[in-house]
């Protein structure tokens, strides 16, 4: 099996060399490393250390040293290729890269094509008046616009595309790196970019691998970044994350919602902030935030939005062992705006006085109920138990029904069994609906999967996040979630009669699916965070299902021809996909 250098730098830049090694050893921290007893020789005195900030280990007992591949070959005893094999699978890297035939060159001629857009965009920047005019009135300085590459791309359709085509790169290349996109109508193709501030996407080994790109007008999408590609994935990175690795302090770590934010809070000296990159928050930035920051804090959007996308980046967060703080800034400001008209000072003062992670979900849950009225009270109850059922740790939970008794004037083992009698309803819903869909609904679930995305945008980014893409089966849906999906990049909301009237023009998707496509009504946010989670469950679960009927076939086939390796092959491929279904009901 060929592996592509691409994907092993993948897996050195995903998976923390202290959390990898922290499963095998205790590691104590010591100013920006990480020091415990070496794996591989006795001793009493700890030598082995892990470099947070080259992501490598050294023991300076018996000399062993390297990264992540090479500890894990030398903890489990296996060769190059299955420790790949087995870091990959843990960090979900897929292994794939090398069926596309894709070179090492053509790698780096991505990475390179990337570099050259920005100094294009760089120089365009200084010789256009409005974009200087834009950064100033943002008070954006020069020495931040050098610092972050800020850029400026021309109102002009093909200025950047005719400028790569000059430096020699094909009209396949550039559109695959998505700096050019293709018209529909005339087939010709046209920059991705225009009319607007770029800030280049940086990894964590200083490459250029997309670009973010705010509009100067007033048309839509005010933020576009560069769809994923051979060398780019949106959820697997933090804008500002390059700068902050090469910081010595990494006590605290500070999530905002646009580059901009990023920007101006680094100018002015809260050089720990970073921001996801214009979609749904993932695992992966869940650990990159983790392992770069002791503390973490949240600061996003204060609307009705904003507050329902840190309840779900918390419970992400907890899921990492990650108990994030919130940071509320007064008068729905943006972090911008409020560093400059605040300071430095006054915005460290809004994170001393940030709320922890569930006393901020208590005020979002009590914020449309008046707890005096019985209803309400009962109600804002159950939407506590709820969230307290989400976090992972059995301590924290019985800590937080402590206090929602004491505060709330409630007998606490009666809250605990009522507690314990919604976590039983809702795991028998779960599974009702997944037996229910299974079988029998054939496409149904999927009809469901696309209004609930099709009604509000949330939904389409937790279906994103949950990979849901892939469960689909019918073609048809498939593409009318792509569809979906490419117009929450351009709005917040999708207008459905309108949306419908492009389908049925475009004719790639059957007519039969478009009529069907209607948002639902009368659901609460918790009605649709549950409804969401239920029909991921039940699309990963009829796809189980069928892989297992596929995988048993080809055993039965193998076995029949005599091949007992292709059998044996199958048979493991059968225990994991078990497995797997056993600890997703878990």
């Amino acid at each position: 099996m060929s592996i592509t250098d691409e994907v092993i730098d993948k897996i050195k830049d995903q998976l923390d060399m202290v959390e990898v090694a922290g499963e095998y050893i205790q590691l104590i921290r010591r100013g920006q490393n990480y020091v415990g007893l070496c794996p591989f020789h006795m001793e009493k005195t700890p030598s082995f250390t892990v470099n947070s900030n080259t992501n490598t280990y050294k023991c300076f007992g018996c000399g062993a040293g390297g990264d992540v591949i090479e500890f894990i070959r030398n903890m489990e005893g296996m060769d190059f290729v299955d420790a790949v094999k087995y870091l990959a699978d843990r960090a979900h890297i897929p292994l794939d890269h090398s069926t596309k035939k894709v070179t090492t060159k053509e790698w780096d001629d991505f990475y390179e094509m990337n570099r050259e857009a920005a100094l294009f965009f760089m120089e365009n920047l200084h010789s256009n008046s409005a974009a200087l005019a834009y950064l100033k009135k943002r008070n954006i300085s020069l020495d931040s616009v050098k610092k972050f590459g800020v850029g400026y791309a021309a109102d002009s359709w093909n200025q950047l595309y005719t400028h790569l085509k000059k430096k020699g790169y094909k009209e396949s290349q550039i559109f695959a790196n998505g700096l050019i996109l293709r018209s529909e109508k005339t087939n010709n193709y046209y920059d991705a970019f225009r009319n607007r501030l770029i800030f280049p996407l940086i990894d964590l080994r200083n490459r250029v691998v997309g670009f973010g790109g705010r509009i100067l007008g007033p048309e839509e999408p005010k933020y576009y970044n560069s769809k994923d590609s051979q060398i780019f994935t949106k959820g697997n990175l933090l804008y500002g994350l390059h700068i902050i690795k090469e910081h010595r302090n990494r006590e605290r770590i500070l999530l905002v919602e646009g580059n901009i934010d990023v920007v101006m809070l680094h100018q002015y000296g809260i050089d720990y902030a970073v921001a996801a990159l214009g979609t749904a928050f993932t695992k992966r930035q869940a650990q990159l935030l983790k392992r770069f920051g002791k503390d973490v804090y949240l600061c996003l959007d204060g609307d009705e939005a904003g507050k329902k996308a840190t309840l779900r980046d918390i419970e992400i967060l907890r899921k990492e062992g990650v108990s994030p703080k919130v940071v509320s800034i007064p008068d729905a400001m943006d972090p911008d705006d409020f560093i400059r008209k605040e300071g430095k000072d006054a915005f460290e003062r809004l994170l001393y006085d940030s709320k922890d992670a569930f006393d901020f979900a208590i005020s979002f849950y009590k914020s449309d109920l008046d707890i005096s009225k019985r209803e309400d009270y009962i109600e804002f109850i159950k939407r506590i138990g709820n969230h307290i059922a989400t976090i992972p740790s059995e301590i924290e939970q019985e800590i937080y029904m402590k206090d929602i008794a004491k505060k709330y004037g409630l007998n606490e083992e009666s809250l605990k069994k009522e507690f314990l009698v919604q976590r039983k309803r809702g795991k028998e819903i779960q599974d009702n609906f997944t037996q229910y869909t299974v079988p029998k609904a054939n496409h149904r679930i999927e009809n469901l999967f696309v209004n609930l995305c099709i009604t509000e945008k949330v939904n389409a980014l937790e279906f994103e996040r949950g990979d849901a893409g892939r469960y689909l089966t019918n073609k048809g849906y498939k593409e009318l979630y792509r569809r979906i999906l490419d117009e929450y990049e351009k709005k917040e909301e999708i207008e459905l009669s309108s949306f419908k009237k492009t389908l049925q023009k475009e004719a790639r998707i059957p007519e039969p699916i478009i009529q069907q496509l209607r948002k639902v009504e009368n659901f609460d946010a918790k009605d649709f965070t549950e409804a969401v989670q239920d029909v991921l469950v039940g699309l990963k679960s009829r796809s189980s299902i069928g892989t297992r009927r596929e995988l048993k076939a080809a055993f039965d086939a193998a076995v029949q021809k005599g091949d007992m390796d292709k059998a044996m092959e199958l048979m493991e491929q059968l225990d994991n996909l078990s497995v797997q279904k056993v600890e997703e009901n878990d």
